[in-house]
């Protein structure tokens, strides 16, 4: 669980990097499906104000996020390497998970 501060090291790994690499394993092994979970905070308000839906592009104005930037990030090298696997993505973006000292 992350407190205050920079962890966008941190972020990077667990965030981008790993699921980049179980994507890779999942298709070398031969899984036909790979669910990978990211978040509906990648899509910022349009520009206009309109909320966004599942069809925008990823990214607007969630460089104030480290976290909902490392997901984008992950979406977007996610979308590099589909073409090369041999099976196929799953994104979901939930609306919200809740985890350690998280309150409802």
């Amino acid at each position: 669980y992350f407190g205050r501060g920079d962890h966008t090291d941190k972020l990077n790994a667990l965030n981008v990097q790993l699921p980049v690499r179980l994507a890779k394993a999942a298709s070398e092994f031969g899984v036909a499906k790979t669910v990978i979970i990211s978040s509906s905070g990648v899509n910022a308000p349009r520009p206009d104000g309109t909320p966004a839906t599942e069809a925008d592009i990823p990214g607007g104005k969630v460089a104030g996020n480290l976290y909902f930037q490392s997901k984008v990030e992950m979406e977007k090298a996610l979308q590099q390497i589909a073409p090369t696997l041999s099976n196929s993505l799953i994104l979901i973006r939930p609306g919200w998970m809740f985890g350690p000292n998280d309150y409802a």
